[in-house]
């Protein structure tokens, strides 16, 4: 078989087809997902809450969706809204809110600057101390939500042995093709890697846009300070709480990231900081992502095939069974409008994530919020080399 004499050619054909069988194995757990019922049963306990959200600087959409936190249907809630100081842009913002609401629970904690390690975990240490309650909700400051958010989190969260829940979530484009295209992907390709996870290993990990917990139970997993070294906070988070015996669950309800209006330069720098963070944090599950490229792999069958029959159907399959996949994620499981209208380009998407995911493979260094840092091989913060605003 002239296939066999052909090393790229077969090199590409195989992946096609892994990759293929990984787009089947979404599907189900998408399926799976969709007809599950929430963890939390008929449970109706309402805990008073504490809503830790660090902050740092202000896009046109913060005040926004901090006001989706502040007005929910919850008896009893705090939002503790953490500033490394009162300069901060992001103080003005909740000043204003505060202004043209006085009755919410708002609350600004200024946390000082970092003394050492992850920022945004000196901040939420911070905040900690000064909150009034035990369950505790965690969110990114870019996190839109509905108003029964809290309620259906901490209803999962009351359910036997269940120490964590946390979230998928959709991704809004800020402007631009760059930003598009990162939606698109967050949306359609990450949320399906994080269902294949829970559906086939469970859940060992957590994410940003949502972390609810107990601080009993994080206390008893080594507390905030355990965190602290880590650049990849939300998945430490989780994993600790899985290591003192407590269940983190995905939650059904799916939030929404609205991103930033960005250049070309600050999108590929935080989607590599992503694809570093978690090479770091699952070395081998990083590297097994060389399974699920299947649109690279496809293109390049197609390139070297010489019109083969095999090379051929594989590709054209592979790339039907990529657009099924990011459909069943983006549109019937985290519902994404992005997805919807522009989800064709998640072929393009595709080709810049598999780019990035080979550079991410050279270095540890990772630009963060302006701060420029250096990562050890378990994904500390060795240092922070320069800052930039």
């Amino acid at each position: 078989m002239e296939l066999l004499n052909k090393p790229t050619l077969l090199v590409a054909v195989v992946l096609a087809v892994c990759a293929s069988l990984y787009y089947l194995v979404v599907i189900c757990c998408t399926w799976r997902f969709r007809h599950r019922l929430p963890y939390g049963g008929s449970s109706t306990s309402t805990p008073p809450l504490s809503v830790l959200k660090p902050l740092r600087g202000a896009d046109p959409f913060l005040e926004t969706n901090l006001l989706t936190h502040a007005l929910q249907d919850y008896p009893d809630f705090e939002l503790l809204l953490g500033v490394e100081s009162l300069d901060d842009p992001a103080a003005e913002v909740v000043d204003r809110l505060s202004s043209k609401f006085p009755d919410l629970p708002l609350k600004t904690i200024v946390c000082g600057p970092t003394l050492a390690g992850n920022p945004k975990i000196w901040q939420l240490e911070r905040l900690a101390h000064h909150s009034h309650h035990d369950t505790f909700l965690v969110n990114d400051a870019d996190i839109v939500v509905e108003p029964n958010y809290f309620r259906e989190i901490v209803e999962e969260l009351e359910a036997p042995n269940v120490g964590g829940v946390t979230c998928l979530y959709r991704a809004r484009p800020g402007g631009g093709l760059v930003s598009l295209l990162e939606a698109l992907w967050v949306s359609a390709e990450f949320q399906g890697l994080v269902l294949t996870a829970s559906c086939t290993q469970g859940v060992s990990f957590a994410l940003g846009a949502t972390i609810a917990f107990r601080n009993s139970d994080l206390k008893e997993a080594g507390g905030f300070e355990v965190l602290r070294p880590f650049l990849a906070d939300d998945y430490q988070l989780g994993n600790h709480l899985t290591k003192v015996g407590r269940r983190v669950v995905l939650s059904r309800r799916v939030v929404e990231t609205v991103l930033p209006t960005t250049n070309w330069r600050e999108v590929l720098q935080h989607w590599l900081r992503w694809s570093r963070t978690v090479r770091l944090s699952r070395p081998r599950g990083h590297a097994g992502l060389i399974f699920t490229h299947g649109t690279i792999w496809s293109l390049l069958a197609l390139l070297v095939c010489d019109g083969q029959t095999v090379p051929v159907v594989t590709a054209i399959c592979c790339l039907a069974l990529r657009g099924m996949a990011a459909w069943s994620v983006g549109h019937f499981v985290v519902q994404s409008e992005t997805v919807r209208r522009y989800g064709y380009l998640i072929f393009l998407a595709d080709l810049l994530a598999f780019v990035l995911w080979c550079v991410s493979f050279f270095g540890n260094h990772v630009v963060w919020a302006g701060r420029h840092l250096s990562l050890d091989r378990l994904g500390r913060i060795r240092q922070t080399t320069s800052n930039s605003d």
